[in-house]
């Protein structure tokens, strides 16, 4: 059947049971066709033959989705058509029947629409459990089904919602409207090709390629219209479950293999027509779990059915799995009462877990096995239950389940575990890379304040009411360690581990052992050490070891405090008399070259190189002398994490200080690791973890799963994974290594753009905002961090930590955004990327020609903002028909800026007509203006036409409008608001056409106050002004206007001027420009003329003394330079808090964005970073 793709096509069907007999195509056609007829609906194709007994179908084709909804209403509401459907039922016996489709006119095949799309919410976090529900974005609570595609996305069906697709940050959901057959969907299946099934509860099955819907339904061979299972097997063909529970009479399996249906009942030896689940074993055997009858396993030629006669646990089986070891698992027990559970079968026989093995329920609805080889059994309403091959664990609603009646699990890529739920949503589960412990775990206390791993892979934890060990399965107590508060856990190069007490007990060895279950209690023997025997305080808050094998013991306390070395038989003291930083110490670090540093609380950090100890402060540089960890990095940089100001970064010469402004979660850092890919990670207190690669921050908090975000230690053991201690347990965490997505969505100028083709800008358009959107399952979209470069202006890549970024003020060129974003475990996206072209702005081309036409363009040379924007409203008003009001100083080219828009206006060909309003005597005011008839007056000999009407067609510009008697401002005023006027001494009214523009140099708003300028004339004139900078506004434009004026002038005197030199031009950017441009015109002019060689020296600049600045002596430096030093100087002030109330930008009143763009251009840079 040959369908255009763009168009969409709709089927009309009539289906009659047996034994009734068929509908005949002459009562189709007599009796529907003429009504079809009216609603403009024509066959487009007839089924080359008749898919099922008893029916047929009929295609018609519309040019879209909604011309057949519109067409479809409109049919099913004509009464004629309702009439004859009803004559139709009552001649088949159809009345009140569901088993007859009689006129059913439904979606066939249609470019799919885009869905409607929704931002993510938060959803709810509970442990390691984050559920999504409508007010998420979800289409609907109850979800049937859940399937990852190939590109990543999570696909998940629902009931009345339709189909729901989430990629991380958004959820789109598609229904009817987009061309799916129906909202209440049972199955979903990932072909092969990549194309999409979805098994509905009605109306068949519908197939999505990425771009088209097409349904099918018995007309098209399957065997019922209701879906429940849809099945891939190994040779590519797809099964279908259907049967009444779904919504239909009809019952069977049908087997498609892309061409053609082929159907299987209990006439074939299938136990039973009604199937809900599949499942293909190792050997190439399908099985077939039916609803009260067992299941029945097809070899391909016959079947054989298993019941509960032969072990199975129930005959109603909803679920199939084969586990990794080739044994498979049915969940029984729906519907049926007396029976249920799970039964494995290992092909030779049955076993059955209940209730009474610990399983949460015996009906179970679905099972799944994860990456781990745990199994999974979503119940019937009591939640879910795991299974490790010995015991089980049960989660429920309580734990942070959305529902506890649990349709579909299912494990994504990246290892999570996703259950739908009847009525609650959607649920996440993130074991599989995070998991935490507490007391009731086996920890001593969930206050943990430190880890270590010993050289067999155990790990320990100090608490505060004791130490204990974790061997990979269960956590072990040290009695001899009970109730004591261990600071810190070292095992030495002898295999003894010291234990670091701050309750008074020092330091605690333990020798011999065997590190497994049992051990701390029987075969360790613990010895004290306390400041009786050399220690420099009895509570020991850091041990380590050095190359030598000497122990370094750092101890605090109110009156004691220090460190001290250990040889095995002698300790040595260091005490803030020896030159230590402070007494009180919390961490120890030897180097790559062999030199101690010892972290101290108030007094910094000490470096003892053998002999002597060298000490950092904050005077120094480092960012608080509170310090409470150290670590090196690979590159060989010290990392000191402070009480409350951050973490400050040493490497050798300067300090460099990283805070919560560039990132971090929180400025206490209480611990600091490097992983193995040279991550930094920071424990913070009250803000969790964060992770560092060099350029971003990421941070991992109970939002995440963390147990508690106040943290004390971390560590990466042998395997990789991270062990955060923290004041409310201890959590594992396995990093993730799957990148995020990113795109970018939209370019916002003067309007939203797509970003998916090249997008065109004039260079007026100032500001630009480029809008980007990352996705990933593991961090929620308000977490995503993103680096960025504009190709063509940034040098490097930037950090971002919104989905927005904005450039102001690009120059002319070809420019490439690009954007990555970078998720909680520093993944990165692969790039996304928009073509970006500044042009220049077509109105200001228009008025530089109109500039160069009237040989005056001097005035607008330049390039700095205030010049830009002037140029921008004179290009923007100009075409329009309003009254311009032009502000500005004397010789700052009012008069170029009014003949400009006149050049540029719809009467640029007409006359401009200028009036110097100050320049006409008193009397004479009003004929100048509107002219006067014969004998108006003595000496009007004559008729004579005022600037009014000589400007006809044109414009007319009244210049010094400030200077117009008051008498006349009544006249100028009727003319502006009527457009009429008389000649002085006429009676006829006649009509002005005539564009107006005055300009002025005087403060008209104080002349109103003054009484001397009219206040109705004043706001007449003021539609748009225009206020035109002085030069000394705009100093960046003296050089290129110095420049022009001088070869302007040279040319003119055929004179051989090649420069102005440095003292030349430092004396014409230190003068003040009372005459503006026209008083530096004038004196290039004439240092040009007296200039005795090719240079024009300072010397021949002669400037009145009085302007120039007050100390000669002064540094005269560029603008931008004073600029610079200005901006640097508030950021300092503001302790380089940018934004904020108190922050630079709102001192400097400038926006946030606008200030972070002068302080790239200028070159200002926090000190140290």
């Amino acid at each position: 059947m040959d369908l255009d793709p763009a168009r969409c096509y709709g089927r009309l069907s009539f289906t009659v049971p047996q034994p009734h007999p068929p509908i005949c195509g002459t009562a189709f056609e007599k009796k529907i066709l003429s009504i079809l007829e009216q609603h403009g609906l024509t066959e487009f194709q007839a089924a080359e033959k008749p898919t099922i007994e008893n029916g047929f179908s009929r295609l018609f084709e519309f040019p879209s989705l909604t011309e057949f909804f519109s067409t479809r209403k409109a049919l099913q509401q004509d009464p004629a058509w309702k009439q004859v459907l009803h004559h139709l039922e009552e001649e088949c016996g159809a009345s009140g029947s569901t088993d007859f489709r009689l006129g059913n006119f439904d979606i066939f095949s249609t470019p799919a629409g885009p869905g409607e799309t929704t931002p993510a919410g938060p959803g709810n976090r509970l442990g390691l459990w984050q559920s999504f529900c409508v007010r998420d974005g979800l289409s609907s609570a109850s979800i049937n089904s859940v399937l990852q595609d190939r590109r990543g996305d999570l696909w998940m069906v629902t009931s009345g919602g339709g189909v729901c697709r989430f990629d991380g940050g958004q959820f789109t959901n598609f229904t009817t409207r987009d061309g799916l057959a129906s909202t209440t969907l049972w199955s979903i299946l990932e072909d092969r090709n990549g194309h999409l099934w979805f098994g509905t509860d009605d109306q068949g099955v519908s197939c999505y390629d990425g771009q088209r819907f097409v349904n099918f339904t018995t007309e098209d061979g399957l065997a019922g219209n209701g879906i429940g299972a849809i099945f891939e097997d190994r040779d590519g063909h797809l099964w279908f479950t259907t049967g009444y529970l779904f919504g239909t009479l009809k019952a069977g399996m049908s087997r498609f293999d892309g061409s053609e249906f082929t159907t299987f009942t209990t006439r074939d030896g299938l136990a039973d027509d009604q199937i809900l689940s599949i499942a293909q074993d190792r050997a190439g055997h399908l099985w077939f779990g039916s609803l009260g009858a067992g299941v029945s396993r097809f070899d391909g030629s016959e079947f054989t059915t298993f019941t509960t006669r032969d072990g199975l646990a129930g005959d109603t089986v909803t679920a199939i799995l084969e586990d990794r070891r080739g044994y498979l698992w049915f969940a029984t027990g729906w519907l049926e009462t007396g029976k249920g559970g799970v039964s494995c079968f290992d092909g030779e026989q049955f076993t059955t877990f209940t209730t009474r093995d610990g399983l949460a329920d015996d009906d179970i609805l679905s099972i799944a096995e994860d990456q781990g080889g745990r199994l999974w059994f979503g119940t019937y309403g009591q939640g879910v239950s795991c299974f490790d091959g010995s015991e089980f664990t049960t989660f429920t609603t309580q734990d942070g389940l959305a529902g506890n009646q649990i349709w579909s699990i299912f494990e994504d890529r990246q290892g999570h575990l996703w259950f739908g739920t009847q009525g609650g949503g959607l649920s996440r589960y993130d074991g599989a890379h995070c998991a935490s412990f507490t007391m009731g775990d086996g920890l001593a206390d969930n206050g943990v304040m430190c880890i270590h791993e010993d050289r067999e892979g155990g790990v320990w934890f100090g608490t505060w009411r004791g130490a204990c060990h974790h061997d990979g399965v269960g956590f072990f107590c040290c009695e001899e360690l009970a109730e004591r508060n261990v600071q810190t856990i070292l095992e030495d190069c002898e295999g003894r581990l010291w234990f670091g007490t701050a309750d008074g007990e020092g330091a605690i060895c333990g020798v011999g052992g065997k590190r497994g279950s049992g051990f701390a209690q029987t075969d360790l023997q613990f010895t004290s050490f306390t400041l009786r025997d050399g220690l420099a305080g009895d509570s020991v808050f850091a041990i380590a070891e050095d190359r030598n094998g000497h122990l370094w013991f750092g101890c605090g306390g109110l009156d004691q405090g220090g460190i001290c070395r250990y040889d095995g038989n002698t300790f040595f003291r260091f005490t803030s008399q020896e030159s230590l930083a402070g007494k009180h110490v919390n961490a120890i670090l030897e180097d790559r070259s062999g030199r101690i540093w010892v972290a101290s609380w108030g007094g910094g950090v000490s470096c003892y190189d053998g002999e002597r100890c060298i000490n950092f402060t904050a005077r120094d540089g480092l960012a608080w002398d509170s310090i409470l960890a150290i670590a090196e990095d690979r590159d060989g940089n010290f990392w000191f994490g402070t009480f409350g100001h951050g973490v400050s970064r040493y490497d050798g010469e300067q300090f460099a200080t990283f805070t919560a402004r560039d990132g971090l979660p929180s400025n206490t850092i209480t611990s600091i690791i490097e992983d193995d890919q040279g991550h930094l990670w920071f424990g913070t207190y009250g803000g969790g973890v964060s992770r560092y690669d060099g350029l971003v921050f990421q941070s991992f908090s109970r939002e995440d799963g963390l147990i508690h975000d106040a943290v004390q230690d971390l560590h990466q053991d042998s395997c990789g994974n991270i062990w955060v201690a923290t004041e409310g347990g201890v959590t594992r965490y396995r990093p993730w290594h799957t990148p995020p997505s990113v795109q970018v969505t939209d370019l916002v100028a003067d309007r939203r753009y797509r970003a998916d083709q090249g997008i065109h800008l004039p260079a007026s358009q100032r500001v630009i905002t480029f809008k980007f959107q990352g996705c990933s399952f593991t961090t929620a979209p308000g977490q995503m961090a993103f680096v960025y470069r504009l190709e063509g202006h940034d040098p490097d890549w930037l950090v971002a930590y919104s989905p927005w970024v904005e450039y102001q003020d690009l120059e002319l060129g070809t420019y490439t955004f690009h954007v990555r974003a970078v998720d909680r475990d520093l993944n990165y996206s692969e790039i996304a990327s928009v073509a970006l072209t500044i042009e220049p702005d077509p109105r200001l081309e228009a008025l530089t020609r109109a500039l160069s036409a009237s040989g005056s363009e001097g005035e607008f040379i330049g390039g700095s903002d205030a010049l830009l924007q002037v140029q921008h409203r004179l290009a923007e008003v100009a075409p329009t028909d309003l009254t311009i009001l032009i502000l500005g100083e004397t010789g700052a080219g009012k008069g170029l800026a009014a003949r400009t828009v006149h050049r540029l206006s719809r009467v640029g060909d007409g006359p401009f007509i200028q009036v110097s309003c100050g320049a006409i005597p008193q009397g004479l005011v009003e004929s100048e203006l509107f002219g006067h008839e014969r004998g108006a007056f003595t000496g009007a000999v004559s008729r004579k036409l005022g600037k009014v009407e000589l400007a006809a067609g044109g414009t007319l510009f009244l210049d010094e409008i400030g200077d117009l008697a008051l008498e006349a401002q009544g006249k100028l005023l009727r003319l502006l608001e009527e457009r009429t006027f008389e000649r002085v001494g006429g009676t006829k009214t006649l009509v002005a056409d005539a564009r107006v523009v005055a300009a002025t140099n005087r403060d008209l708003r104080k002349m109103v106050a003054e009484e001397r300028f009219r206040e109705d004339l004043y706001f007449r004139l003021r539609p748009f002004p225009v206020w035109l900078p002085p030069l000394r506004e705009r100093r960046e434009d003296i050089e290129l206007l110095a420049l022009c004026f001088m070869e302007r002038m040279a040319a003119h005197l055929s004179k051989p001027i090649e420069r102005l030199s440095p003292e030349a031009m430092c004396a014409l950017q230190a003068y003040d420009w009372p005459g503006n441009v026209r008083e530096l015109e004038h004196v290039v002019q004439r240092a040009v003329i007296v200039c005795p060689g090719p240079v024009v020296r300072g010397q021949d600049i002669f400037l009145e003394p009085d302007r120039m600045d007050a100390d000669p002596s002064a540094e005269t430096l560029p603008l931008e330079e004073h600029e610079r030093r200005y901006i640097q100087e508030v950021l300092e002030k503001s302790d380089w808090v940018v934004s904020g109330k108190k922050g630079a930008a709102t001192l400097l009143g400038l926006r946030e964005s606008t200030l972070r763009s002068r302080m790239k251009k200028l070159g200002i840079e926090r000190p140290g970073k």
